[in-house]
């Protein structure tokens, strides 16, 4: 039975396997890259921005390629979907060849000039797309539609869209606040992607670390991608629907662009972190370990439940608990370093 509950243990790590000479990281969240449009030209920095490509697709069909539909204004990026004449035009411009990044935070405050058949987006494409889309994937931060007062966060895949699977949920709606300027954020990691608007978290995409991923392609947000920010038209058979001519133009409105990721710092010997374990949700929780500690689990007549060396400097534990209070017991060569006594929820 013992051997069986061992097999179930699943170990996820928040840090690096840690260096013997080594008893801590600390964490420091850098800006990699950032945008205030604090400028007088009016052409986007051009080290960071270029203007989207028309083409074919139904978000890109009426792309102007110029700065007219582009600019920057009184501090702000200003995207515009308009008619110019008989033609419409809508703006659009993307970090592709400046600026890409694996994992990050990334964060866009914006508004917008509202329209029927408007469709403004704040999304990310791969680099690499090799496979082509959806197998090589995206990540849309927010697109809103025609008078919407909900915007959409979205993945694709070859898992989502080819082959149809929707669990876990590929795609949520989430109110923001109308006519005001919000923040539409995604928290990316290797493991997962959270989206948010207003720091309120909208849903979870998680990498489900599927033993067929080279088939099923569920994650393909495992390589750099680049920012994209648009303001397109829809019109008859596209997703935002008709357009309304009298409404035009839309616009969206943006304040700022950052983007963070979070850097791990070696803390040298000598400064080791206090040790702690705790219960949280049915996980135990341990933090600030040594490397190569023993962790001991006993229940209270102190028959051994579990045995097994950690590795990892901070660890969550998921395992089946058969009684409401069991002993902690960590240590190393030297002998026993903590005892901890902890409640089963």
């Amino acid at each position: 039975m013992k051997n069986k509950m061992q097999l179930t243990l699943l170990i996820v790590a928040y840090c690096c396997v840690i260096p013997r000479n080594l008893h801590a990281q600390t964490v420091k969240s850098n800006i990699v890259f950032e945008d205030n449009f604090e400028q007088i030209n009016r052409i986007p920095d051009i080290e960071k921005w270029s203007l989207c490509d028309n083409n074919t697709s139904n978000w890109a069909k009426y792309l102007s390629e110029s700065n007219d539909q582009a600019f920057i204004e009184n501090g702000t990026l200003i995207i515009t979907a308009e008619k110019v004449g008989s033609v419409y035009k809508t703006g659009g411009i993307q970090t592709k060849g400046k600026f890409d990044f694996k994992c990050g935070k990334v964060e866009v405050n914006a508004k917008f000039i509202m329209a029927t058949g408007a469709w403004p987006a704040i999304w990310m494409m791969p680099t690499d797309g090799t496979g082509g889309w959806p197998t090589c994937g995206e990540i849309d931060i927010m697109e809103q539609l025609n008078h919407d007062s909900y915007i959409y966060q979205t993945i694709h895949s070859h898992y989502k869209n080819d082959l149809g699977f929707t669990n876990p949920t590929p795609t949520k709606t989430a109110y923001y606040n109308v006519n005001e300027f919000n923040t539409y954020a995604i928290d990316w990691s290797d493991e997962k992607i959270i989206f948010s608007v207003n720091g309120l978290v909208s849903f979870t995409y998680p990498n489900l670390h599927l033993t067929n991923e080279a088939t099923m392609k569920q994650w393909p947000y495992n390589k750099p991608f680049y920012l994209i920010l648009n303001c397109a038209l829809g019109g008859a058979g596209t997703w935002p629907g008709i357009i309304t001519d009298s409404e035009l133009p839309a616009r969206m409105v943006v304040d700022w662009v950052k983007v963070t990721q979070e850097e791990f710092t070696d803390v040298e010997q000598g400064t080791t972190l206090p040790l702690k374990v705790s219960m949280n949700n049915g996980k135990i929780n341990i933090l600030n370990s040594e490397n190569n500690s023993q962790m001991k689990i006993f229940n209270t007549t102190g028959q051994l439940l579990y045995s097994f060396i950690l590795n990892r400097l901070n660890c969550s534990l998921n395992l089946p608990l058969p009684d409401k209070l069991f002993i902690v017991q960590i240590g190393n060569p030297n002998g026993i370093r903590d005892t901890f006594k902890l409640f089963n929820n």
